[in-house]
């Protein structure tokens, strides 16, 4: 009970914050717009610290700031609480959304590079914006949740939950529509 309250106040307050348009028009990577869905194109009053919470699992997305080479700052949904590693900044740039961890300074990148598994992890790595480090940002009224569709390869963002140990929750521009495990409250 508790939570739905608090939810609906986050619904009440992100409807005040953003500012969106429909759309159903193909998007970068050539997938169209999903149905029921509105494209956020630009912020009203961006907040300070913004978390991620996946709707898929009930945790809250971190920046792995312990982790080192390919995984370093690896965004995984693990987190029961917010703190430092799970604060992010979004900011609007020419159309695009982009993701800024607060814990490391970073913009969120999709890895393309990778392969199998690892393909299209996400990572706030990058110093620069570029192709990787855009995303659309799609917001359904309604219910409160918003998806992440990536500039680089047109795939939604999910929470992996089939993973295990290190891996568990990683995030990934992987799946070609929305499901329940592509959705996030900020």
């Amino acid at each position: 009970m508790r939570r739905s309250l608090i939810l609906g106040a986050l619904m009440s307050l992100l409807l005040g914050l953003f500012a969106a348009t429909s759309t159903a028009a193909a998007t970068p990577g050539g997938v169209a717009a999903p149905a029921g869905w509105t494209k956020v194109t630009e912020p009203a009053d961006v907040p300070a610290g913004v978390t991620l919470y996946s709707v898929a699992n009930g945790r809250y997305v971190s920046t792995e700031l312990g982790y080192s080479g390919a995984d370093y700052a690896m965004l995984r949904a693990r987190a029961l609480m917010a703190s430092r590693w799970e604060q992010f900044r979004l900011e609007f740039r020419h159309g695009a959304t982009v993701i800024k961890s607060r814990a490391n300074g970073r913009y969120v990148s999709v890895e393309t590079g990778y392969r199998g598994g690892n393909y299209a992890m996400l990572r706030a790595k990058s110093h620069r914006i570029g192709i990787t480090e855009k995303f659309t940002l799609y917001y359904q009224p309604g219910t409160g949740s918003f998806a992440f569709q990536s500039w680089a390869n047109g795939r939604f963002v999910t929470t992996e939950l089939r993973y295990t140990g290190a891996d568990y929750a990683m995030l990934r521009a992987w799946a070609v529509k929305i499901g329940p495990r592509e959705r996030f409250v900020l």
